[in-house]
């Protein structure tokens, strides 16, 4: 989305959360892995020299930095980013196949999300659809219990069912 850099949590080794955290982060590097969605580890920035004289990585002073897509049903969602700025050779395949795995989790999770939000949202429409259809004006009450009732009998009011409602 033009450039920008959504951060959703960025927290430092203190589990501390990191102010202005989109100033924290080698944009370069987050924005190739956004295109290529491939993960980058780079364990000593001065062993690349394309990555050494990038702006942001001498401002930062970072020494490494791994970042991967996390991507689920090929949909790319975000990236996990990660960077050491006092060890170098800090990361590697192992770190990379790490965050892989906690962004194939976080991606299951968002998933799992954006499913129970559908089917809220489905579940509303249809109880509106319902309510509309059957009219229980005479009845007075919004406690749980007596919606609760009303929605058992509009499930069988179009039935040749007896319902007995029984109650104080």
């Amino acid at each position: 989305d033009k450039g920008n850099i959504d951060v959703a949590l960025a927290r430092n080794q203190f589990e501390k959360n990191i102010p202005c955290p989109e100033e924290e982060i080698s944009k370069n590097i987050v924005q190739q892995v956004l295109l290529q969605q491939q993960a980058i580890c780079v364990p000593d920035i001065q062993q690349s020299p394309q990555l050494r004289r990038k702006k942001s990585i001498m401002r930062l002073e970072l020494i490494a930095v791994a970042c991967v897509p996390i991507i689920f049903k090929k949909q790319l969602l975000g990236v996990i980013y990660v960077d050491n700025r006092s060890l170098k050779d800090i990361f590697n395949t192992q770190t990379v196949s790490f965050l892989k795995q906690f962004g194939e989790l976080i991606a299951i999770a968002v998933d799992n999300v954006r499913m129970r939000l559908i089917l809220e949202r489905h579940n509303s429409s249809l109880e509106k659809m319902l309510r509309s259809q059957y009219k229980f004006e005479p009845f007075i009450g919004h406690h749980p219990s007596i919606i609760k009732i009303m929605d058992i009998v509009a499930q069988v009011a179009d039935t040749d069912a007896t319902v007995l409602i029984e109650g104080d």
